[in-house]
C-alpha cells in the first residue's frame, strides 16, 4: 500500500489504480467544482471508504462490458487501464479515463454512509406503496438492488455495444 499526504499532514490511504480510480484530493476538486456540501463536510475515512466501495460496485457492474481488453497481470486488480481501448468516438483511451474518475465520484457520493447496493430497493418497480404506516411491496420482476442510471449514461463510450448494467440484446 502506498501513502500519499493529504491536507494538513493527513495521509491518504487510497492508492488510485488498485483501491479506487479516482483519488480524495481528487474526488474532492470534482465535488468543490460542482459546490456539493454533502462531500466536502463528510470525513477523509468515509470518502476514502465510498470511493473503495464505488470502484468495487462500478467493475462488478460492467464486468465483461468494457471496450478493449484487461492486460491480464495479475498485479492489476482493477478492470482499467485497458490495452487496446477504443471508445465509442474512435479515440484512443489510455489510463484510466476521466469519465470512469468522475463516474466513480458521482457513485461515491451515493455511498456515503449508505451501501450502494440496498438489498430491498428494487430499482423503482414499486406495485403498492402505503404512507403510514409504511408498507411497500415490489414487482415480481423488480431487479433487488439500487439503479443508478447515471453510470450508463457516464460511462457508455467505455462500453462494448449495447453493454448498458441492464443487460445488451442480441439478435440471432
Amino acid at each position: 500500500m502506498s501513502w500519499k499526504l493529504y491536507g494538513q499532514g493527513r495521509i491518504d490511504a487510497i492508492t488510485v489504480g488498485t483501491d479506487s480510480y479516482i483519488s480524495v484530493v481528487n474526488a474532492d476538486s470534482y465535488w468543490l467544482d460542482r459546490n456539493n456540501g454533502v462531500w466536502s463536510a463528510a470525513s477523509v475515512a468515509d470518502k476514502e471508504k465510498a470511493l473503495r466501495e464505488a470502484t468495487v460496485y462500478i467493475d462488478g457492474t460492467f464486468e465483461g462490458r468494457w471496450i478493449g481488453e484487461h492486460p491480464g497481470a495479475s498485479s492489476q486488480v482493477l478492470a482499467w487501464p485497458r490495452n487496446s481501448a477504443i471508445d465509442s468516438e474512435g479515440r484512443n483511451v489510455t489510463g484510466i479515463p476521466q469519465r470512469l474518475k468522475d463516474s466513480t465520484a458521482r457513485l461515491a457520493l451515493e455511498g456515503l454512509g449508505a451501501f450502494l447496493s440496498q438489498a430491498e430497493d428494487r430499482g423503482g418497480r414499486i406495485a403498492r406503496a402505503k404512507v403510514g404506516p409504511l408498507d411497500v411491496s415490489y414487482f415480481r420482476d423488480a431487479p433487488a438492488g439500487t439503479a443508478y442510471p447515471f453510470l450508463d449514461l457516464m460511462l457508455k463510450p467505455l462500453l462494448k455495444l449495447g453493454g448498458d448494467s441492464r443487460g445488451s440484446l442480441v439478435r440471432v
